[in-house]
């Protein structure tokens, strides 16, 4: 609903009584005065909770909406979409409280040898090897989570490796049996110093910060003027079908499985760069054929809205458990990421279920 009061107009008429009355009669109008006051305030109050202000292109206009969303299903929100920039994203924001509730209720399990494996593998194929430089290059994982991809970063690489995990079980495990150099924490407490690293990793993690464009303005600060950063995030469009059909198809809330929060579709997630400060050195993407199934192109399992189902019970987790599922060599890890590069398609596609882009800072 639209309140369009005409509080200017309402001051004049207020001004002209109380000098109407004072000069007149004598009389201060207190009642119109005091009656003002309040509708004025109200006004003002009212109308602040009726806008909803964008986080990513700071449109106030009213929103889209899509379908009722929840993290744990303790608490119901609205996934909206902005008319202007397009974005979609939970309205209003989970509290802290619930974010971490969610969290608490996910297995994490790890398969170390494959973990450091990959981690080995980027180390390849993306860092140079530093080693004709004076001073070891640094490298940031963000939301590093047990430390297994980047302990295969640093031992395939003659980088300076440091890491970022919120979740302390995890970060304790990284920091105690893998000897890391890890936070616990955010970027917003970090221990670092403005633009001390070449290169930082972001892999499937702007999607579930509440606060996306802050985030990336925060890495942007720690990023030297020549680095690089590696960012992994699904395409929101493709990523917010299954939320919607849900919702759609069954008339209750639908859980956000991952605990995504916003879901960037192509020309959303380049506004959100380019506010940030980043510009987009290469792109590509992965995920077609989950892309046509949620298109409805090729069909899909039978129980794809399993996870999508709020009246399941959540929280059973068992907290974070490393598994070794393979002792495929590293060899093996280097050819399978270069044959995912092989056939990611080039840019970022509406059909494609993740996107995968190189950035570097520039001048805002």
């Amino acid at each position: 609903t639209r309140i369009t009061p005409q509080p200017l107009f309402e001051f004049f008429i207020i001004i002209w009584i109380t000098f109407h009355g004072l000069f007149c009669c004598g009389v201060l109008p207190v009642n119109a005065i005091v009656r003002y006051v309040l509708q004025f305030t109200t006004y003002y109050s009212v109308s602040r909770r009726c806008r909803v202000w964008c986080p990513i292109c700071g449109n106030k206009e009213s929103k889209k909406f899509l379908s009722k969303v929840c993290l744990t299903s303790k608490e119901e929100y609205d996934l909206v979409e902005c008319y202007s920039c397009e974005s979609r994203y939970f309205s209003p924001m989970p509290e802290i409280d619930e974010i971490v509730s969610f969290y608490e209720g996910v297995f994490w399990g790890e398969d170390e040898v494959k973990q450091i494996g990959k981690g080995a593998a980027f180390a390849r194929l993306y860092l140079s090897s530093g080693q004709s430089l004076n001073e070891k290059p640094k490298f940031l994982d963000v939301g590093c989570a047990s430390g297994f991809f980047l302990k295969g970063v640093q031992e395939q690489s003659n980088w300076d490796c440091h890491g970022i995990e919120i979740n302390p079980e995890l970060a304790t495990h990284a920091r105690d049996k893998l000897a890391l150099k890890i936070h616990t924490g955010t970027l917003d407490n970090a221990p670092f110093d403005k633009g001390s690293f070449d290169y930082i990793h972001l892999r499937d993690i702007v999607e579930h910060v509440t606060q996306p464009l802050e985030f990336l303005l925060s890495c942007r600060q720690f990023l030297k003027p020549d680095g690089r950063v590696y960012l992994s995030i699904p395409n929101g469009y493709i990523d917010s079908i299954g939320l919607i059909e849900f919702y759609q198809n069954h008339k209750v809330k639908a859980r956000s499985p991952n605990g995504h929060l916003y879901f960037f579709n192509k020309s959303s997630l380049e506004l959100l760069l380019s506010k940030a400060g980043f510009g987009i050195a290469s792109s590509g993407t992965y995920g077609i054929k989950y892309g046509l199934r949620a298109l409805g192109y090729l069909p899909r399992k039978s129980t794809w809205s399993k996870s999508y189902d709020s009246r399941e019970l959540w929280g059973n987790s068992e907290g974070f458990i490393a598994v070794k599922g393979t002792n495929k060599p590293l060899s093996y890890h280097i050819w399978k990421m270069f044959w995912h590069r092989w056939l990611m398609y080039r840019g970022l596609l509406k059909v494609g279920l993740d996107f995968e882009l190189i950035l570097k800072p520039i001048n805002t």
